[in-house]
């Protein structure tokens, strides 16, 4: 009786061993949980965040807030500098006046851009801690922006409807692209600064022809309005976020819809492809930041972490981490999976 009893007991450990064997193995590889660092501080939403080209810096800003679905001024327009490896914010940057909306970085992390809600986008030394230069294009003009890899090119956009080029060196207008037909939410120069995208309060994605300052074609899928855009670093694909919970890929030379990134719950508000071009980022007003691959389509991570709707998402130059900024007033650290 003890014997059956004991060889019973061994039969049953070994099926529920292997019915935890078969859903470990059955249960698909997406990681839930990646979060290395959370940056607070800020008191109002932050809207633009950015990686230094050797990944140990990050620089985030925002402005405005978000209460009772009732849109607030705030009163944090500060853009702040943070040493990664640190851990901790080393600079403050605050001599504009209204709310910072887009980030990058440029000439091998010494430089930096900002867009800003006063109608211009500034260019800064982060060394000085001193502005440079600002390029003024007229109230609501600037509130997204993108640089060439040279640095020589700059591209804005805002709620005027317009896409503007501008020469960093002398400061001046080059071209202006017209044809939205609403607010422009996010703009982007391919790496060699030969094509423009451009997106805002319509479905469809403008790419345009920088020398000619003509629209070359209309990138068509979203059903709600694309607000987000980013290049390849071969500049042969573009990727774009949108407001039917989407991020897509497009074959820039023909216009074709390579890839179609499904399954956030809100609407996708950043994007980033990782310089190798092999995975994608989002962020949505669902509070999660997801990694997809790029070729296939499927998601291959969540990070769940901020509280509130995320606003945009960078990948690190290795493509080891990300970062995002959310409407819970943080930045937070990501390590990606392998």
């Amino acid at each position: 009786m003890v014997r059956n009893r004991f060889w019973q007991g061994i039969v049953a450990t070994v099926a529920v061993l292997s019915l935890m064997w078969d859903d470990a193995h059955s249960a698909p590889a997406i990681e839930k949980v990646g979060q290395v660092a959370c940056f607070e501080g800020f008191k109002d939403i932050v809207w633009g965040v950015a990686y230094s080209p050797d990944g140990r810096f990050a620089l985030a800003g925002g402005g405005g807030d978000h209460v009772n679905g009732e849109w607030l001024a705030g009163s944090d327009y500060a853009l702040r500098l943070f040493d990664l490896r640190a851990g901790k914010e080393v600079k403050r940057f605050e001599s504009h006046k209204k709310g910072v909306s887009n980030v990058v970085f440029a000439d091998k992390g010494k430089i930096a851009f900002f867009s800003c809600g006063d109608g211009a986008a500034h260019m800064i030394d982060l060394d000085k801690g001193k502005e440079i230069k600002t390029f003024e294009g007229g109230e609501e003009s600037c509130h997204f922006l993108s640089v060439s890899a040279k640095g020589d090119l700059l591209l804005t956009g805002g709620w005027d409807r317009t896409v503007r080029l501008w020469n960093v060196e002398s400061g001046k207008e080059l071209k202006r692209f017209s044809g939205h037909t609403g607010r422009v939410w996010g703009v982007a120069l391919s790496p060699d600064g030969k094509l423009a995208a451009s997106c805002g309060d319509e479905t469809i994605v403008r790419v345009w022809d920088v020398k000619e300052g003509k629209e070359l074609r209309q990138l068509s899928g979203h059903i709600q309005f694309a607000v987000a855009v980013a290049f390849s670093a071969d500049g042969k694909s573009l990727l774009s976020g949108a407001w039917d919970n989407t991020a897509r890929l497009w074959d820039v030379d023909n216009g074709k819809e390579l890839q179609k990134f499904e399954g956030h719950k809100g609407r996708v508000e950043g994007v980033a492809i990782s310089a190798d071009g092999k995975r994608i980022l989002t962020g949505s007003l669902d509070k999660t930041v997801r990694l997809w691959d790029a070729q296939t389509g499927k998601q291959l991570a969540c990070f769940e972490g901020h509280k509130e709707a995320v606003s945009k998402v960078a990948f690190s130059a290795d493509g080891d981490y990300a970062i995002s900024g959310g409407w819970d007033k943080t930045v937070r650290q990501w390590k990606l999976p392998d």
